[in-house]
């Protein structure tokens, strides 16, 4: 089976445009592990995130979520929970912006490792959860800014040696302002939710094949902008760990100069192990974080 014949049993589709696919949502009392009524926003659901909803009649901004992005760090929603109340109970605090006049907090833990939680909280209300990995830098020109409904989150579009990108901004919540035209430096890492060595089926690109040694970073009908089919050569593989288990970082190359260093947990290789050299290919979920 190709690489695009197995997106959508990764990924999924969209999700409703509730922003809550299963009827979870998160809570208030984070720190005490409970649960806010159903209804309520919020982003660790377990849907795809891609559907368009406003918070309120007229907006129209994103509603998104992070389902599909805690599946490829963790698996299981006991992890993600878990993961959420020790970085809101004991993470490094994060200055954030001020969004509807209440001050917004993100929370990093473990704080110093290469994959970590950020939640983010706005007053006293958990606003967000997500994954977070260390990136490699890009000078990038920023083209477009996808700002959430929760004032939060964004995804941002940029000009990446003549080719365009996007990212979910890691650290959009933070005092970091830039807008469309501006040239920012970001930190680009991604989470795969498969990587497997490159067959010689592989659907990477729209041309066909790709020859050996060819590397392919594009886009996919079904997915998010900040999605992406991955193909390249191993240049470093990084061994470590995010809740007990075991992570690999890999720095792999991408078309028109750049690099991206791609996260995969061992539940995501299912028995591989990559290794220096190795051709592989995979469905990444790209993130950003603009340096200060």
């Amino acid at each position: 089976m190709g690489v695009l014949d197995r997106i959508r049993s990764i990924i999924g589709g969209s999700s409703d445009g509730e922003g809550v696919a299963d009827g979870r949502t998160a809570s208030e009392g984070v720190a005490d592990g409970r649960t806010a009524s159903e209804g309520e926003s919020a982003g660790i659901d377990r849907g795809a995130g891609t559907g368009r909803a406003g918070t309120d009649p007229g907006d129209d901004r994103k509603v998104g979520a992070h389902g599909a992005h805690w599946d490829a760090a963790v698996g299981t929603d006991d992890e993600v929970r878990e993961a959420t109340v020790e970085a809101v109970r004991r993470g490094e605090t994060l200055p954030g912006r001020t969004v509807g006049g209440r001050e917004v907090v993100g929370h990093r833990h473990p704080a110093g490792n290469a994959v970590w939680t950020c939640a983010v909280t706005t007053g006293e209300s958990l606003t967000t959860a997500y994954p977070v990995a260390g990136g490699i830098g890009h000078e990038v020109t920023v083209t477009e800014v996808i700002e959430w409904a929760n004032g939060v989150e964004a995804q941002v579009a940029f000009d990446l040696s003549g080719r365009r990108a996007a990212a979910f901004d890691a650290g959009y919540f933070r005092p970091v302002e830039y807008e469309a035209g501006d040239a920012i430096r970001l930190d680009l890492s991604g989470f795969a939710y498969e990587v497997a060595p490159a067959g010689g089926e592989s659907q990477v690109t729209e041309g066909g094949v790709p020859e050996e040694g060819q590397q392919a970073f594009v886009g996919f009908d079904g997915g998010d902008v900040d999605d992406y089919l991955l193909r390249g050569r191993v240049e470093e593989v990084r061994h470590g760990e995010f809740r007990g288990r075991d992570l690999y970082g890999l720095r792999i190359p991408i078309p028109e100069g750049g690099e991206v260093a791609v996260y995969a947990a061992d539940h995501v290789l299912d028995g591989y192990v990559p290794e220096p050299g190795d051709e592989v290919e995979g469905v990444v979920w790209l993130q950003a974080w603009v340096a200060d």
